[in-house]
């Protein structure tokens, strides 16, 4: 999971990446193919990233990230 927030100064939520099967972005479940999450892969707590969207291209700050499986040992996904 990872705390994220509109940039400058926009609307913050959470999301998780997740396998595109599990995506749902109604639950804030991103794809890890979807442009926003392959945006996130290796991004690191500050970064900045920019995402082409339907609605033109967007910025995001990343403030957090509130779960790394990898980090807690967790191996199994």
């Amino acid at each position: 999971r990872v705390a994220v927030e509109a940039h400058p100064g926009g609307r913050a939520f959470e999301c998780c990446l997740v396998f595109p099967h599990q995506a749902d972005s109604s639950r804030h479940m991103i794809s890890v193919l979807a442009p926003f999450g392959a945006a996130l892969l290796g991004a690191r707590v500050g970064s900045t990233l920019e995402v082409m969207t339907p609605g033109g291209r967007c910025r995001y700050k990343v403030k957090r990230l509130l779960y790394q499986p990898e980090s807690e040992g967790h191996y199994h996904l």
